[in-house]
């Protein structure tokens, strides 16, 4: 059985401990992430999701409790193999950019890659591949500035990913975007998950962002109080014995208050059963449902057809 990449036991983050205002952000926090999950921490604004996030990150040291990315502990590095990890291991998308607003797209993308000793014809050569491949590659010449939030935000993604890192983080980002970027930048985001095999952990308060995932995990007041699995993603984690489909769509359920139950588990059974289908045979299977409807054929020509 594969190992989880990240492990995560009782896990407590504490500002101003030992002070007259001390406060616990997580407490008693355990979690197993698998490598190639796309994982989204999920709950409302102060509930502890950007902190754990962070901490994964190795920004924030454990109060209390175990954090393990890789089988170490990342807060007994000393600090330059701290920072390789950072800088190698993790990527990170932020919800305000962070971009540097004097430097053209181009060199933004290809910074971190600076303190990796690249040459500069390696470095633009990677920012400028990263740029065309998330749709941004003709404004490599600007300033950011002059670029939308969606092309920044895009910006940001590929330079989250120039030194090819193993696990990406995202910090709600599409908080600050509209509707038809923040498809975009969900989209990209997926495609670095499914395509790139990388882990995506990424926090949100955004429901419609939640059949992205493969699990959920559920947070408040510093709490994991759920964790939810997508029945619509075939699993990387290990199903417990006993777990149906039944009991995930019912769940799940609970993701989607604004469609109803019954259109949910038929929508979440069938990408379930069809999931390791090719992209043929669910058009084969489609056209072959709509003439069913519309009465064109019967049983024994719907299973003949499809």
């Amino acid at each position: 059985m594969a190992k989880p990449l990240i492990v995560c036991r009782d896990l407590s983050i504490i500002y101003n401990q030992g002070k007259a205002n001390e406060f616990k952000a997580l407490e008693g926090v355990s979690t197993d992430i698998f490598e190639g999950e796309y994982i989204i921490l999920f709950g409302p604004s102060g509930c502890g999701k950007s902190t754990l996030m962070y901490s994964i990150q190795g920004s924030l040291p454990p109060g209390e409790g175990t954090l393990l990315v890789k089988g170490d502990d990342v807060y007994s590095y000393p600090p330059a193999e701290r920072v390789y990890f950072q800088r190698y291991v993790m990527g990170i998308i932020f919800q305000q950019f962070n971009l540097i607003p004097s430097l053209t797209v181009l060199d933004n993308v290809a910074l971190p890659m600076i303190f990796c000793n690249a040459d500069k014809a390696t470095r633009n050569r990677r920012a400028q591949s990263l740029l065309d491949r998330f749709g941004v590659g003709h404004v490599a010449h600007k300033i950011t500035p002059m670029l939308s939030g969606g092309q920044q935000q895009r910006v940001s993604v590929a330079r989250s990913m120039v030194n090819d890192p193993k696990i990406l983080l995202a910090d709600e980002p599409t908080g600050n975007l509209d509707s038809v970027s923040t498809q975009q930048v969900m989209d990209k985001i997926d495609e670095i998950n499914t395509f790139d095999r990388r882990t995506i952990i990424m926090v949100s308060h955004n429901a419609a962002h939640l059949s992205y995932a493969h699990r959920v995990y559920y947070l408040k007041d510093g709490h994991v109080v759920r964790e939810v699995v997508n029945p619509q993603r075939k699993q990387i984690k290990p199903v417990r014995e006993g777990e149906t489909i039944v009991t995930e769509l019912e769940q799940l359920a609970r993701l989607y208050p604004y469609d109803t139950v019954e259109t949910l588990r038929v929508k979440s059974l069938v990408n379930y059963l069809t999931q390791d289908y090719t992209f043929d045979q669910l058009v084969r299977m489609e056209h072959a449902i709509a003439l069913f409807i519309q009465g064109k054929i019967d049983r024994d020509a719907f299973v003949k057809v499809s």
